[in-house]
């Protein structure tokens, strides 16, 4: 742009010269002037760059030598040791067996020996087999730390609770953490404690199955006395010499188990008897024996209290039949007192046949003298058979003496069924009964073979009649249904009813059940007219009847078939004179 405006301006002053005139080339001059002059800039400027960058790298070169030199004079290699090869022939000359140097109280130094050994600069003028030995026992060391802490982190045989378990450890023992075979380990502290491991899994499971075959044998002898044919005799000696064997373990639980080794390592302690008891088959066993020791001692408890062992204190479930010499109302308060300490684990659903049949029928006498003792407490309350006279036995069943009963033969009740009710609650609850639901659904008519020759076979339906006080009597039907059958000694009857439906009985209203029969050419019937009481007559269908006026048909029943609902007598209901 200079060089343009100077051009533009050199042809205003020095206008071109006319044709025929030669120039004087002054503007050339200038032209080449001025490039020559930016040219020259431009070397100068480039000398100036390189200059720069030849000064710094001068002087960083020059940093360099110096801060090389300080490093070396600081940190000058040490001089390798003239003596190294005598010194690790030394170390090679005094080595120990593994057990030694590989023990726990050398084994950090002989690392920090053999590493000042490794890193010495004259390492690498030693001989081959000098340096082989270096790093081959550094390598050692190493492996054997390593599997040392394979070792400590592994299950114990002091620490299995099962045989399977038992076999999963000594299966590790002797495949992950067998000894390397290209080492002489055999006797070093790791050898011996996985040594000493292998040798406690056999003591182990011979002492486990030695406290089992204990706890069985227990169960067997328990077993064999629960299931005796009487209480009588030495029974109950032998029970009582059961418990002391069962509180003399053949083994001290805390003992060391002999052959078990010990050690002064971590985990290294002997095994104990208590080792082997915790196992779960052992502990099974413990659980059976305790389960079978518990139930025999209910048995003997039981026994004694119903008086079928030799031991006579004990006698608290015997009652007495009612006598002169037992007084009725103190009986059951007293009987009370002593079972104070509760019955639990005395139900008869507990122990098994033979013995629950004997414990069974000497409860049910005491259950029945019990309730001659309160029939005969509350017939003295009834002076007639009357709806009336039962209202008010119903209210004197509130006494002291009544109640105390009650709770005596609920309790005897309940240890063969759990769902029983107080007999004296439910008598009360009968006693106040306005009106009895009988819902018939069938009735099976025994008859023996040996009521009479020809047998006697039904010949019409049977007829159930209800006479109320007031109004017209009720009289339900039944028919015969299919075949008779033959059970044992007996020919059954199936009767259905021919009404459906239910029909209600009121206290005093009569009853009667009859039934026409026939023995070869004679014609009966089978009547049930007779009770224990005229208030609740419906009880008559639970009884014997008569073949005809008076003849006792000895043997009949008529049972309800499964379905029925017809009420039956309170067991506590006394018998008064009509």
């Amino acid at each position: 742009a200079l060089e343009t405006g100077f051009l533009a301006t050199e042809e205003t002053r020095f206008p071109k010269q006319k044709p025929g005139f030669d120039p004087f080339g002054v503007a050339e001059l200038f032209r080449d002037a001025f490039a020559l002059a930016a040219h020259h800039r431009a070397r100068v400027q480039q000398s100036q760059r390189r200059l720069k960058r030849t000064v710094w790298s001068v002087g960083l070169a020059v940093w360099f030598l110096i801060a090389g030199a300080i490093a070396i004079s600081i940190y000058q290699p040490e001089p390798a040791d003239p003596g190294l090869a005598g010194r690790v022939q030394g170390f090679l000359d005094r080595e120990q067996p593994a057990s030694v140097r590989l023990a726990e109280k050398h084994l950090t130094s002989n690392r920090r020996q053999l590493a000042a050994f490794q890193t010495d600069p004259g390492f690498f003028a030693l001989s081959g087999d000098l340096r082989s030995f270096v790093s081959g026992r550094l390598r050692e060391i190493d492996d054997y730390q390593g599997y040392l802490a394979k070792l400590n982190a592994a299950p114990v045989p002091a620490e299995a609770r099962s045989l399977e378990e038992l076999t999963r450890i000594e299966s590790g023992l002797n495949a992950d953490l067998s000894l390397p075979g290209n080492y002489t380990w055999g006797e070093t502290e790791a050898a011996q404690l996985r040594d000493k491991w292998l040798a406690d899994i056999p003591l182990l499971r011979a002492s486990e199955s030695a406290w089992q075959e204990w706890y069985r044998g227990l169960v067997n002898q328990a077993l064999a006395l629960t299931h005796a044919r009487t209480f009588e005799g030495e029974w109950r000696a032998r029970v009582a010499a059961l418990d002391v064997m069962a509180a003399q373990p053949p083994f001290e639980p805390s003992a060391p188990i002999p052959g078990s080794q010990s050690l002064k390592k971590p985990r290294g302690e002997a095994v104990t008897y208590r080792v082997a008891s915790e196992f779960d088959r052992v502990y099974q066993a413990q659980r059976d024996w305790e389960f079978s020791q518990s139930r025999l001692q209910h048995l003997r408890d039981l026994a004694d209290a119903l008086g079928l062992t030799s031991d006579t204190s004990r006698r608290v479930l015997v009652i007495p039949p009612p006598s002169p010499g037992v007084v009725d109302s103190a009986l059951p308060g007293l009987r009370l007192e002593e079972l104070k300490a509760g019955v639990g684990g005395w139900e008869l659903a507990n122990f098994p046949e033979p013995g629950r049949a004997l414990l069974a029928a000497r409860l049910r006498e005491s259950s029945a003298n019990g309730a001659k003792h309160v029939r005969k407490l509350l017939a003295e309350k009834v002076p007639a058979d009357t709806p009336e006279a039962w209202l008010k036995l119903a209210d004197a069943l509130s006494e002291p003496a009544i109640r105390d009963w009650g709770k005596l033969l609920h309790l005897l009740a309940r240890l063969e069924d759990p769902q029983v009710r107080d007999p004296v609650e439910s008598l009360g609850e009968f006693l106040r009964t306005k009106e009895f639901t009988l819902d018939a659904k069938g009735f099976d008519l025994a008859i023996p073979l040996s009521l009479r020759v020809p047998s006697v076979i039904p010949t019409g339906v049977l007829s159930i009649t209800i006479a109320p006080q007031a109004g017209p009597a009720i009289v339900r039907t039944f028919k015969l249904a299919g075949e008779a059958n033959s059970q044992g000694l007996n020919t059954v009857y199936r009767f259905v009813p021919e009404q459906s439906g239910t029909f209600a009985y009121k206290p005093s209203d009569g009853f009667k059940a009859e039934l026409p029969v026939r023995s070869g050419d004679q014609r009966f019937s089978l009547i049930w007219d007779e009770g224990a009481t005229k208030t609740f007559q419906f009880d008559r269908l639970a009884r014997e009847p008569k073949l005809g006026a008076v003849e006792p048909a000895t043997g009949v029943s008529l049972v309800p078939v499964p379905g029925s609902k017809l009420p039956r007598l309170p067991a506590l209901l006394p018998e008064v004179k009509r």
